[in-house]
């Protein structure tokens, strides 16, 4: 689970970054990134019922990019942005290293982590 500093939760939050986000898309996943205020990366998850209607399935995908988010995102990234990072149906089947590989790609896309 993220620090409350990186967690992106109320509703309104999302939907502006949801509106006024630039897309970047990958394989598994597309996301949205908006710039913030404040001095930290925050970020939220977003696993529809279209990717999965077992729970198990959706919450396997979210815990695993959120460990990735942990670990090799966050603790690069130095610009301040909300970020909602929206799983397609392709990341059910993805391993741990794909969705790895993708979301820092993505994230080099979004200028957000250097090369």
């Amino acid at each position: 689970m993220p620090s409350s500093a990186h967690r992106l939760t109320k509703r309104g939050d999302i939907e502006k970054v949801l509106r006024r986000g630039k897309t970047v898309h990958g394989d598994y996943l597309t996301i949205k990134v908006a710039q913030n205020n404040r001095e930290a990366l925050r970020f939220t998850v977003v696993v529809s019922l279209k990717v999965s209607k077992k729970a198990i399935e959706r919450n396997k995908v979210r815990r695993r990019v959120r460990e990735i988010m942990r670990t090799e995102i966050t603790p690069s990234v130095t610009k301040p942005a909300d970020v909602a990072i929206l799983l397609k149906k392709s990341s059910l089947d993805a391993s741990y290293e794909e969705l790895k590989k993708t979301l820092v790609k993505a994230f080099q896309k979004t200028r957000l982590l250097e090369s």
